[in-house]
């Protein structure tokens, strides 16, 4: 939880990535559950929960690409989908991992990318 600073929960994932979809599984601490799936998704993610929304950023970490979602706890639904500017390399060339913070009630998404193999 970005406000508390603490594990409130767990999520869980189970892809079938040939047909692009990744299945999500919420399990707060506090006994309650959520699960929803992105069609898209990837197999890696980062999550920041605010008040009652998560954010999820969804990612590749041996490409480039990310996709960025949001999910209410409340209505137990993604309410909205964010379009992400981002470099698109071939597939396999870049190690990827993508984090979430806030600032000033400011979502940011961070990429950072980098050369899987390196010649000397």
């Amino acid at each position: 939880d970005e406000t508390d600073k603490e594990v409130i929960g767990f999520v869980s994932t189970k892809g079938n990535y040939e047909n692009k979809i990744t299945k999500f599984h919420i399990n707060m601490i506090e006994g309650e559950d959520y699960d929803f799936t992105l069609r898209y998704g990837m197999e890696h993610c980062n999550f920041l929960l605010k008040d009652s929304l998560l954010y999820i950023a969804n990612y590749n970490n041996i490409s480039s690409g990310s996709a960025l979602q949001c999910y209410s706890l409340k209505s137990k639904k993604i309410i909205w989908t964010a379009k992400v500017l981002q470099i698109n390399a071939g597939h396999s060339k870049y190690s990827n991992k993508v984090t979430l913070s806030l600032y000033k009630n400011k979502l940011l998404m961070e990429g950072e990318e980098w050369p899987l193999f390196t010649s000397f």
